[in-house]
């Protein structure tokens, strides 16, 4: 049993009224499952939850080398229905896998509460919040009984921007924070982690939390005078299993303004709210709906994992269809800019 969240979902037809959903999607590699604002047993939509599952072949550019399960959070309310709680909490739900042999198993965390705690994967029962845009990715096909470490981040499943010479975006001037943990699915590990940035001066890693099974990180990236492009994170992460497992992760950083070139932006513009992109993942061939002025003069920047500029076009209508389907399967960032200086960055999945 692979779960992302087991817990008492509520996805009856009436649930479908209400915005609840649960899509999927099977190609010969892989299987997407995502829950998209369940309620819980019985019939309660007072609180709700997002979050997904993806699953590989092992061969599948979905999920990094070496990974074949994918978890990742949306905005995460409730834990537990009506049979064992009430008003959405009570028995702890729990992110693991179980073989089912009750001897191979592991777990992420057990969960129960409406707050932000985590003191890691097999101490006290933990905070649902602390689940909220996190993802974490591993294998299951590891050599003998030992599952290497698994990296948690709330931006694993997508690409961290920072806006270089921006004063209202960033908590601090040209700098981004995130947070990294790493636990040992089994009980009774120690671990080792290191990082390494391929601009170390602009990175730090004040450690937050330190326990046997969960180490976690405060990462602060500062672009301040550093040129506009792509940065990358690694977290190397080793436990003391036998045999001994190691995970490493990259993260992506993404310096999208160029030093005193911009001072502000408007805090009332939402880029968010007024560009979508589907479908995603895709094979190549997607669509972008923006609703940018024309004034704005709308650019579409595309650029493959290592930062290089594989395709760009005006963005002239409302709905716009985009064809990149001759390039490799994998991950690409599109960037759309306007002439105000806004920018905003899209991760596109190519299957």
């Amino acid at each position: 049993m692979i779960a992302p969240f087991w817990a008492d979902v509520d996805t009856r037809e009436f649930a479908q009224t209400l915005g609840s959903a649960v899509y999927y999607k099977i190609t010969p590699t892989a299987m997407i499952v995502k829950w998209e604002n369940v309620g819980y047993f019985d019939m309660h939509f007072d609180k709700l939850n997002t979050f997904q599952l993806i699953i590989t072949d092992g061969t599948d550019t979905l999920l990094p080398a070496g990974k074949n399960v994918g978890f990742c959070y949306g905005d995460m309310a409730w834990t537990t229905g009506d049979i064992t709680g009430g008003g959405g909490f009570g028995s702890p739900a729990t992110v693991g896998v179980n073989q089912g042999n009750g001897v191979d198993y592991f777990q992420v965390g057990t969960f129960n509460q409406p707050t932000q705690a985590f003191d890691g994967p097999y101490n006290n029962p933990d905070g649902i919040d602390w689940l909220d845009n996190k993802g974490m990715y591993f294998s299951t096909s590891a050599s003998g009984n030992n599952i290497p470490p698994i990296i948690i981040n709330n931006n694993i499943c997508d690409t961290i921007d920072v806006y270089t010479g921006d004063t209202i975006r960033s908590l601090a001037m040209d700098s981004v924070e995130f947070l990294i943990g790493v636990a040992t699915p089994e009980i009774n590990q120690t671990l080792n982690i290191s990082f390494s940035c391929t601009e170390p001066c602009a990175f730090s890693t004040p450690q937050i939390r330190n326990t046997p099974t969960y180490q976690s990180f405060n990462c602060k990236f500062k672009a301040s005078n550093l040129p506009v492009g792509l940065y990358y994170v690694t977290v190397t992460a080793t436990d003391d299993g036998t045999p001994a497992q190691q995970t490493v992760e990259t993260i992506v950083i993404r310096s999208s303004y160029d030093p005193g070139t911009v001072t502000a932006l408007s805090e009332s513009t939402d880029l968010s709210a007024s560009i979508q992109h589907y479908p995603n993942p895709n094979s190549g061939i997607f669509t972008i709906n923006q609703q940018l002025e024309p004034s704005e003069l709308p650019f579409l920047t595309i650029y493959d994992l290592m930062g290089k500029k594989i395709a760009e076009k005006a963005l002239q209508n409302n709905s716009q269809t985009i064809d990149i389907s001759e390039f490799s399967k994998g991950i690409y960032f599109a960037t759309i800019s306007t002439k105000s200086g806004l920018i905003k960055t899209l991760k596109v999945v190519l299957k």
